[in-house]
């Protein structure tokens, strides 16, 4: 929830500083959300994993 936060800040900081016109960093920001969504789905992955093969 805290990147969700920094991200929704980045995005009005951007909007105030750049003003209309500007640089969209909207696709940015999205990506890096995306990025750490990806990281949380890894590590998930890899902590079942590791369980099954220990069960193994």
């Amino acid at each position: 929830m805290k990147i969700v936060a920094i991200l929704s800040l980045v995005s009005v900081v951007s909007a105030y500083i750049l003003g209309p016109g500007g640089i969209d960093l909207a696709p940015f920001a999205s990506a890096a959300k995306d990025a750490v969504g990806d990281k949380i789905d890894e590590s998930k992955h890899d902590g079942k994993a590791e369980a099954h093969k220990q069960q193994i």
